[in-house]
């Protein structure tokens, strides 16, 4: 197998035109609209001086949303601005010290199985390479697929990929210091296949003695040499820091320019919530612990983590480790600390080439019935455990969903009220207000700022609201349920579900055309 490394594809004449357009676009939409409103006010100030009352009420409905929001929106962006100082402090006094790892075995979890084989060969290539040059005992478990026919290509995958690496005198395996072992996942879900390897860690005499490091990762990750190596050093260098997490940026393989900028943007709110010693989100799909959060009682919670819900009974979910796992961590009093300087490649590839946004909207599925299922688990956890600061974020990460519905419901009420100037306002302050938040992303993550990002946030936090309504109250018809259910537990899909998606699109369409 030929070597591959993730191509990000170049920006195109045709790309960098359309950029200029939309850039023209909407300045030229921005500016025509403030001036029809300044035309205009006087207009709506002689409508809204006969309904005070209704003035008010409306403002101060409006008024109290946003402050609501906006005042955690800003609190996080000031919590994200302090660590940003304190981790360059923690940062120098870590690499100023070069001292041994403090740790005697790295025990790696990766999940192959649902990767097509190309994606799968370049991240256990760059995994291979990184926990080679640990310099530290290693154990790798990789759980592939119980199809025979794909477990067989993941299987040469690996092995071709060690031989490979054996070539440029790169040793991933050897009988002393390092093992790779590979599991068949059973048709239970990757939860499943996860809690079986680290059982197999666990049920080892040799492990219980000894300081270990557990990293759990998916295998669409792609680790630059060095990650393992940093991330552990700063693991290992705090008594309050039980576990970190790397920042996440998106490598597309795809040229689709939509696709590209939801998937950076996605990733937005991961690190928003991030900016911590103590992170208030399940930040993706590469978390390294310290072995002793990762227990039994966890193993546990994967095999047999089932939902109940009262209008459709219960069932079995991939709900993603990352959540269980961060959930488990913070049921112990642990905190988990975000790496600004520490970056992994999470390679996103549509699941439809030809419809890079059905697949985009896939995913959303999946991410936001996740994260409901997530919040309503920790925000049950007692006060000792969640103090009234994390309890303020979780709790704001649950119900933020409404406030975009909100803003285009305020907006539909105004225009009924006093004409469509109140539209105007709403979608002037709705385009600067995801224009701060584009260039507070770009700073903060280094990302190159794109016309199309307050475009794209104002997609991805309006469509995501509808698609968030629809995955929590119509968990048997979400596609991140129906992916990754275990056999035997085959849900029925509505028809209407499609028919909602498509009815809102339009929606919005005709509402942002008017």
């Amino acid at each position: 197998m030929a070597d591959f490394m993730p191509h990000k594809p170049e920006q195109t004449e045709s790309s960098k035109d359309s950029r200029i357009l939309v850039s023209a676009f909407t300045g030229l939409i921005f500016f025509g609209l403030i001036s029809h409103i300044a035309v205009n006010i006087d207009d709506l100030l002689l409508l809204t001086k006969g309904s005070m009352t209704s003035v008010i009420a409306y403002v101060a409905g409006v008024g109290i949303i946003s402050a609501w929001r906006y005042s955690n929106y800003l609190y996080n962006a000031y919590r994200a601005v302090t660590y940003k100082f304190w981790y360059k402090t923690w940062e120098e006094e870590v690499e100023s010290h070069d001292l041994p790892l403090p740790y005697d075995l790295l025990e790696v979890h990766v999940m192959a199985y649902e990767e097509t084989p190309l994606v799968f060969a370049t991240c256990f290539r760059s995994l291979a390479i990184d926990v080679a040059s640990t310099e530290i005992p290693a154990v790798i478990y990789v759980s592939i697929s119980k199809d025979k026919a794909r477990a067989s290509v993941d299987l040469q995958v690996i092995k071709k990929t060690i031989n490979g690496l054996e070539k440029e005198n790169i040793i991933v395996v050897d009988n002393a210091t390092r093992k790779l072992i590979t599991i068949n996942q059973k048709g239970q879900g990757k939860k499943n296949a996860l809690a079986s390897s680290i059982d197999m860690g666990l049920t080892n005499p040799s492990m219980q003695s000894i300081r270990r490091a557990v990293l759990l990762m998916d295998c669409d990750q792609f680790i630059v040499k060095g990650t393992i190596k940093r991330s552990l050093k700063f693991l290992g260098s705090s008594d309050r820091v039980n576990a970190v997490t790397p920042s996440n940026r998106a490598w597309c393989l795809t040229d689709s320019d939509a696709y590209v900028e939801l998937s950076s943007v996605r990733l937005g709110p991961r690190r928003d919530h991030s900016m911590s010693v103590a992170a208030t989100v399940a930040t993706g799909r590469f978390v390294i612990f310290e072995g002793e959060f990762i227990t039994k009682t966890l193993v546990k919670k994967l095999n047999h983590d089932i939902y109940t819900y009262d209008e459709f009974g219960s069932f079995i979910a991939a709900t993603g480790e990352d959540k269980r796992t961060y959930l488990d961590l913070l049921e112990k009093g642990g905190d988990i600390a975000f790496l600004l300087s520490v970056v992994v490649f999470s390679i996103e590839e549509p699941e439809n080439e030809e419809k890079p946004i059905r697949s985009f909207v896939s995913q959303m599925f999946r991410y936001k019935g996740n994260s409901h299922r997530f919040h309503s688990k920790v925000l049950k956890l007692p006060p000792e455990l969640l103090d009234f600061q994390k309890r303020r974020i979780f709790w704001d990460q649950k119900w933020a969903f409404w406030t975009p519905i909100t803003g285009i419901l305020s907006a539909l009420v105004g225009l009924v009220m006093w004409g469509k100037v109140v539209v105007e306002i709403y979608f002037v302050g709705a385009y600067l207000i995801r224009e701060i938040q584009a260039r507070y992303y770009c700073w903060f993550t280094g990302v190159k700022y794109s016309p199309w990002m307050p475009i794209t946030i104002y997609f991805d936090q309006t469509f995501g609201a509808f698609i968030d309504l629809l995955a929590r109250f119509t968990p048997n018809v979400s596609k991140w349920i129906q992916k990754g259910v275990p056999q035997g537990g085959e849900i029925q899909a509505v028809s209407i579900l499609n028919i909602t998606i498509t009815f809102m699109a339009v929606f919005l369409l005709i509402l942002t055309i008017t």
